[in-house]
């Protein structure tokens, strides 16, 4: 499927497989440790609320050296990132609750400042 934007609600089954730009809130943050032992191959998992009203559990987009400059301003920690608006694309998994949806391989991510 080719990448789309929408802007209106959507219906996340109808969405299923395809790739979706995601713009929301972060809502928190999940660092995971493999079952295995180590904390090398960790990995920081975000669920973000979207601007059309459905969660998205997500791995962590890499952002761009200059996104990295603001946020570290506001915290050095992603834990410290919460509330704050975010933009990427993803594969959309749908799952039995309508709001809520697993995103995979996220890519072109950027932060979204506020004007406050």
């Amino acid at each position: 499927m080719t990448d789309q934007i929408l802007t209106e609600p959507l219906c996340l089954d109808d969405v299923h497989g395809a790739r979706i730009t995601i713009t929301g809130k972060l809502l928190g943050t999940k660092l995971l440790y493999p079952k295995w032992g180590g904390r090398r191959l960790h990995q920081l998992k975000w669920l973000v609320e979207d601007d059309r009203g459905f969660k998205v559990y997500v791995s962590a987009p890499t952002l761009r050296d200059d996104d990295y400059d603001k946020l570290h301003v506001i915290s050095d920690t992603s834990d410290g990132w919460r509330g704050l608006k975010f933009k990427f694309d993803c594969e959309i998994k749908a799952t039995n609750d309508a709001r809520f949806c697993l995103g995979l391989r996220p890519t072109k991510a950027s932060y979204l400042p506020t004007n406050s």
